[in-house]
């Protein structure tokens, strides 16, 4: 008796394992490679070819060549046909990596494990040699691939088991290389599902970013328009009382005179609170402009100080200036606004100090910015620093002391005034002009309030 392969001239040979080739270079799609790992066996060295891969332990295998048993076609996994399953099991009861050059009926009888019907199906089938071969691809067993011939006159030998390893290697490389084409294309595919998400994602929270914005500046052009239609009643209620304390409309009394104080008192206390408002407003909607020239710092100081002095007086405090002459000190910025912030600290300092304490102001020079300062210009630098002998700020305080509507004697108990907005305005007009706002404190000591300006 001759083998399978030993049957087939040498042309048809090398003819046959180069279409293995040809056939296996032809596709990268894991189940049509599948199919043609399979086909691959047919027919020339076998009348069945079983594929059954790991660790899934899927499997897909062709017709006979006899169309005749065509009923005994192996499908993929899950395949409920008996003749399928008794075949896997036949070739399992094997048991090596190997040719079984002739089937006996007692290996039938095992396989069929007292099964009639099974065996009498495997009888039918006419299995005569079988082949089991790994399928291994750069070091990992994909599986196996089993040839299943029908011809007992003609079994499997040492030939065929050459050619039958030759060919699962072909295999194997071609399986391994559509399995890392199908993982490529899901992870793409997968990639593109993220991008799209990530997307939408991004849109949806560009849109929201830009609703809150258009909020924003809709609540802000609504408090400066509602501030500019407070301050003309307000003016005029100033500018009234100012003629009648005048004796314009006719002699005033000293208890009315008391009287007027009190209204215009009050009234000069509220157009201060709704230009705190609008001064916010505006820095919110991006509405107020900045200059960035160079000043004396002397100017803004003294400025500054003529403004409180009034009210240091009334709480019997000493407001003073310290140090140089402040003659050569510069700061680059917007002297409206230098001067707007040092009269916020300064009146936040009379307010929070005691009769008898005392407030001072003092410049300095220097080339590095505090640590607890944002810089956002490389220096030098003037601190212009006013420091009190007033209550003094925990270290909770100093952590909220400027966020917007900040009021450290909130209560029904309050006896300082304020929206809480001061600092937060002075910080963020310091920012604008390349500075920043700090601060220092000690509980029951006093307070230390830098403004930071590039020089």
């Amino acid at each position: 008796m001759t083998s399978v392969a030993e049957d087939l001239p040498q042309t048809e040979f090398w003819g046959y394992l180069s279409g293995v080739s040809h056939t296996l270079a032809a596709s990268l799609e894991f189940e049509r490679t599948l199919s043609a790992v399979s086909r691959m066996a047919l027919p020339v060295p076998g009348s069945w070819c079983i594929v059954t891969l790991a660790p899934v332990g899927a499997g897909i295998s062709l017709p006979s060549v006899d169309p005749s048993r065509d009923e005994y076609e192996l499908h993929a996994e899950g395949s409920t046909d008996r003749g399928a399953s008794s075949l896997a099991a036949l070739i399992v009861s094997a048991g090596v990596m190997d040719a079984v050059t002739v089937i006996t009926d007692a290996m039938l009888i095992v396989v069929a494990d007292g099964d009639e019907a099974t065996l009498a199906e495997l009888r039918s089938l006419g299995i005569g040699t079988l082949i089991l071969v790994p399928l291994e691809a750069r070091g990992q067993v994909l599986g196996t691939m089993a040839l299943i011939g029908s011809d007992a006159e003609r079994p499997y030998g040492a030939k065929d088991v050459v050619l039958a390893k030759d060919v699962a290697s072909q295999c194997a490389l071609a399986l391994a290389t559509s399995r890392l084409f199908t993982d490529a294309d899901e992870a793409r595919a997968i990639a593109m599902q993220m991008n799209e998400r990530l997307l939408v994602a991004a849109v949806l929270q560009q849109e929201l970013a830009e609703e809150a914005r258009d909020a924003n500046l809709a609540t802000s052009r609504f408090l400066a328009t509602m501030s500019h239609e407070f301050r003309t009643p307000l003016n005029a209620i100033v500018g009234y009382t100012d003629l009648i304390g005048l004796g314009i409309a006719g002699a005033v009394s000293l208890q009315q005179r008391k009287f007027l104080d009190k209204i215009n008192g009050s009234t000069l206390h509220m157009v201060a609170l709704i230009d705190d408002i609008l001064d916010m407003s505006k820095l919110q909607a991006e509405g107020v402009k900045i200059d960035r020239e160079r000043f004396v710092a002397r100017d803004a100081v003294k400025s500054a100080i003529s403004f409180v002095a009034p009210q240091a007086e009334a709480a019997r405090l000493s407001l003073t200036m310290v140090g140089a002459s402040m003659e050569d000190q510069f700061y680059c910025g917007d002297e409206f606004r230098v001067r707007q912030i040092i009269a916020n600290l300064l009146s936040n300092a009379v307010k929070f100090t005691a009769p008898g304490g005392s407030v001072h102001v003092e410049c300095e020079m220097l080339r590095d910015i505090d640590a607890s300062a944002i810089a956002f210009d490389p220096g030098p630098w003037l601190a212009i620093r006013v420091t009190d002998t007033g209550t003094g700020l925990d270290d909770s305080e100093r952590d909220v002391v400027f966020k917007p509507f900040t009021q450290l004697d909130s209560g029904k108990t309050r006896i300082r005034g304020g929206t809480g907005l001061g600092l937060t305005i002075s910080r963020e007009l310091a920012r604008r002009m390349g500075g920043d706002l700090t601060v220092t404190s000690v509980k029951g000591v006093g307070s230390c309030f830098t403004l930071w300006l590039p020089s």
